[in-house]
């Protein structure tokens, strides 16, 4: 770090596994009454503030305004980065909290995607694949609902809900060998008929 943490040893601090023991049982025990009420705010519901302080860019710190306290208080900052290996801890009881059962439920296939990940590469790195395999996914079963919508959800002289595709004729110039082209609607019915000749009930065909 800059500024006047040079002088400064910053120690390492640890923690037991016999204390992680203590705080995942705990955790485990808790009961959705003890649990924040604002479960979908990062700081419960409470506005936040950041605790590097005021002095988080390097010339700050370098400035008279950087007090003996403001030290001190960096110093605990520093220190306060170090983490234990085994941290940050997964407390599986969180997600009874953060995600209602249907969450839950949709969740489950990769969620042990990425416990399966985790065992061979990084924490990010699963994070992030799994995020890519479910993003795909839901971009790949999307394009198949639009598809069929636009090929089998399409109106007609009995159906008017659905999606229909409009084509704008081509534009035939004087000069062109199709010129004059046609009208390949020759008679008025063809117009808007939503299928209506291919109908097989109301006609009058001779048998």
């Amino acid at each position: 770090m800059g500024g006047h943490d040079h002088g400064n040893k910053v120690q390492k601090t640890s923690i037991s596994e016999e204390e992680i023991r203590k705080i995942l049982t705990r955790a485990k025990a808790q009961i959705p009454s003890e649990s924040p009420k604002f479960a979908h705010s990062p700081s419960s519901g409470v506005l936040h503030t950041s605790i590097e302080g005021a002095f988080s860019n390097e010339r700050a710190r370098l400035g008279p305004t950087f007090t003996e306290t403001d030290r001190q208080w960096r110093i605990k900052y520093l220190e306060s980065q170090n983490l234990h290996p085994a941290e940050p801890f997964e407390v599986p009881e969180l997600s009874k909290v953060h995600y209602n059962p249907i969450r839950r439920f949709y969740r489950w296939p990769l969620d042990q995607l990425e416990k399966f990940l985790r065992n061979h590469m990084q924490t990010h790195n699963a994070v992030f694949t799994r995020k890519i395999i479910g993003g795909t996914l839901i971009g790949y079963f999307t394009l198949l609902t639009i598809w069929y919508q636009l090929n089998y959800n399409v109106p007609n002289w009995e159906y008017k809900k659905g999606y229909r595709i409009f084509y704008t004729r081509e534009a035939v110039m004087p000069g062109d060998s199709r010129w004059p082209m046609p009208n390949p609607r020759k008679e008025s019915w063809q117009h808007y008929d939503l299928d209506f000749h291919y109908r097989n009930a109301l006609r009058n065909d001779p048998k």
